[in-house]
């Protein structure tokens, strides 16, 4: 198997991490976007387990199918959330 890279965004909502990752035609897992295809709301801060959860389930999935590099947009502050 060929090396895989998970790769996380790390700062404050409104860093920039969006920004920064779109630059470089990078499409990553989004707390942001997974929030939208949860809820429809973007700011809904009250999924945010089931937000987390998906995007685990997703970098999983990924890594499981040999994907050579998984970005990850979420502010992943704190080394738990990492």
């Amino acid at each position: 198997m060929s090396e895989q890279r998970l790769i996380l965004a790390i700062g404050l909502p409104g860093a920039g991490k969006s920004t920064w990752l779109a630059e470089r035609g990078v499409r990553p897992l989004s707390s942001d976007a997974m929030r939208i295809l949860l809820s429809d709301d973007e700011d809904n801060q009250t999924i945010h387990m089931q937000v987390f959860e998906a995007l685990r389930y997703l970098v999983v999935k990924r890594l499981q199918l040999g994907i050579s590099a998984t970005y990850v947009d979420a502010t992943n502050l704190t080394r738990m959330h990492r």
